[in-house]
């Protein structure tokens, strides 16, 4: 009995974890749109298409950094705040070479 109670407090949080799994799903679909739609941009040298791209990593940065936490607080886990730091640095690292990148062309992206 005591073994049935410790496996029914662990799967307490199944529904809380599928609940969240969906709802990050949906947004990785309609996320892949988006992405559908900046790289048309940039391919055709439209105007937007490098702060979309920014816009779509920063986007990215924080979904994935938002679904981290969120699962670890539902299902009571701990989290390696050094790893996500890094994780976190290393995006905004790659953003701004992104950033500096796309400046230099900006005479490229005019229409």
């Amino acid at each position: 009995i005591i073994r049935g109670i410790e496996y029914a407090d662990r799967y307490s949080y199944i529904y809380g974890l599928s609940t969240i799994i969906i709802e990050y799903g949906i947004l990785l679909l309609a996320f892949g749109v988006f992405w559908f739609i900046v790289r048309n941009r940039l391919k055709n040298n439209k105007k937007n298409g490098p702060v979309l791209l920014i816009i779509s990593y920063f986007a990215g940065l924080f979904m994935s950094v938002f679904f981290t936490l969120a699962y670890a607080s539902i299902a009571r886990l701990k989290v390696d705040y050094w790893k996500l730091a890094i994780f976190v640095g290393g995006m905004k690292v790659i953003i701004y070479l992104h950033y500096v990148y796309y400046g230099k062309r900006k005479r490229m992206f005019d229409q």
